[in-house]
């Protein structure tokens, strides 16, 4: 009793599994047979979403380097004063010191914040050009028959499956596909 339900089990999942691979093959069909049809149409489309999603997300982490630099330069600036008062005897030893101690470990960790801020500025300027990875990619399996690992890790990074809906009297589910270099193209 107990194997016959591993058994349904398998099956199940076995169609389901075949039912969505089925759905991926037509999508990277669709996609390809868009690039053969009309590349600057989907190149247009492609770019607009990562734009919209890419333009934000840069925006903030540019206002985030500038004020990352900002701070650094003042902290640089006060330490210069600090080692000036101490010099004409304004302050302390003692208060200069653990004052310069804390300004310089906020100086330098405001050095590193720039670098990474300024690493993945890079990288959100390098994902532009993926577009054309991405449909160099897509063109070779226009006429793909077979969901394979290679396809897989070459065209797709993830595929959402959203929950159950009965619709009328049919179930539905929504499956967004999200592609290596460009993300889902609705």
């Amino acid at each position: 009793m107990f194997l016959g339900l591993i058994i349904k089990s398998m099956k199940i999942f076995s169609n389901s599994f075949n039912r969505l691979a089925e759905i991926v093959i037509a999508d990277i069909r669709q996609k390809a047979a868009m690039v053969e049809s009309d590349e600057d149409s989907l190149l247009e489309r492609v770019g607009q979403t990562k734009a919209a999603e890419s333009q934000m997300q840069l925006a903030a982490l540019n206002a985030a380097k500038r004020n990352a630099e900002s701070r650094r330069i003042e902290l640089e600036r006060l330490i210069q004063s600090l080692y000036e008062d101490k010099v004409k005897g304004g302050i302390s030893e003692e208060v200069c010191v653990r004052l310069i101690n804390g300004y310089e470990a906020e100086r330098r960790d405001k050095a590193e914040e720039v670098q990474t801020l300024a690493a993945q500025i890079e990288g959100f300027q390098a994902q532009r050009s993926n577009t054309q990875e991405w449909i160099k990619a897509i063109r070779q399996f226009k006429d793909v028959e077979i969901l394979s690992r290679d396809i897989i890790l070459k065209l797709i990074d993830k595929v959402e499956i959203g929950e159950r809906e009965i619709i009328g009297d049919q179930k539905q589910r929504e499956i967004r596909i999200h592609y290596r270099f460009v993300g889902y193209i609705g």
